[in-house]
């Protein structure tokens, strides 16, 4: 159970073991705070845990959604505006190639609903492994994107209404 927080310094506030932080990004503040979650892999031996949780809420609009990533340290403090940034990215875009009104989505799209350059939109559909392209282009030629748990629960749903 989280605890309530008491403020540090600046941008950093902490209890005990549990940080929060904040920083600026896309225009605007970014509230982040650790989950409480962390993963870890390994066979035969308990193992170590390689990354933790994070959630990021922008402060300026409370009546947003928030976004979950991952970090690689579970100390917020020790991590630069990049690893955050980074970390921000790839929620901002999971999260649009989750949005229900598609199936679907292209680089250009997903760029345009995360404010994001579409190159770096890119390199993170590319890279991300729960992200996967269809083998069939759009009208325009385009690549199409969408992440695994989307695809199968949209593909069930689909699945469901064929059959009935």
């Amino acid at each position: 159970m989280l605890q309530p927080q008491r403020q540090l310094s600046g941008n950093v506030s902490r209890k005990e073991d549990v940080v929060g932080r904040t920083f600026q990004y896309l225009n605007r503040r970014w509230d982040v705070q650790l989950t409480g979650m962390s993963h870890g892999v390994g066979s035969g031996f308990l193992p170590n845990t390689s990354s933790w949780g994070v959630q990021f809420k922008p402060i300026d609009d409370q009546s947003v959604e928030p976004f979950y990533g991952s970090i690689s340290s579970p100390d917020l403090t020790q991590l630069s505006d990049d690893d955050l940034r980074k970390s921000l990215e790839s929620a901002l875009v999971l999260k649009a190639l989750e949005d229900p009104n598609w199936d679907w989505r292209t680089a250009k799209g997903v760029a345009t609903d995360t404010g994001l350059p579409e190159e770096r939109v890119r390199e993170l559909l590319e890279s991300s492994t729960p992200v996967m392209r269809s083998s069939v282009p759009d009208k325009e030629g385009r690549s199409l994107y969408t992440t695994r748990r989307h695809y199968k629960s949209r593909r069930s749903f689909l699945d469901s209404i064929r059959t009935t």
